[in-house]
């Protein structure tokens, strides 16, 4: 049902809508916006990031949800010792949880 060519596809495939029009806050509004633009598309049939969220989840990560404004990147933290420390100020763990032993086929009851 969900292939491209598929005779059923558009009564499962929801179909695109905008978004209604968001109230303007400018003093919020970037100079440029960092969304991909149409050209860059073009170049890669891979999805990015963003795009596959928009599709799946109805989310548009790149628009602001109070005005409506493209978002755009202010930092980027690459650095384990400073994500750590940040983490940690917050509340949260700075390690990912270890992965569950795993089970001996004996324990397993796949009757």
């Amino acid at each position: 049902m969900l292939a491209p060519a598929s005779a059923w596809r558009d009564l499962v495939v929801p179909k695109r809508t905008t978004a209604p029009a968001a109230p303007s806050c400018a003093a919020l509004a970037p100079a440029s916006s960092t969304a991909p633009s149409n050209s860059a598309r073009s170049r890669s049939s891979r999805s990015t990031w963003a795009e596959l969220l928009r599709r799946v989840f109805a989310l548009d990560v790149l628009t602001c949800p109070h005005c409506g404004a493209p978002r755009r990147l202010i930092a980027l933290l690459t650095a384990p010792p400073v994500v750590r420390k940040i983490l940690a100020h917050l509340g949260h763990p700075t390690e990912p949880p270890r992965p569950a032993p795993a089970r001996s086929p004996e324990l397993l009851d796949f009757a």
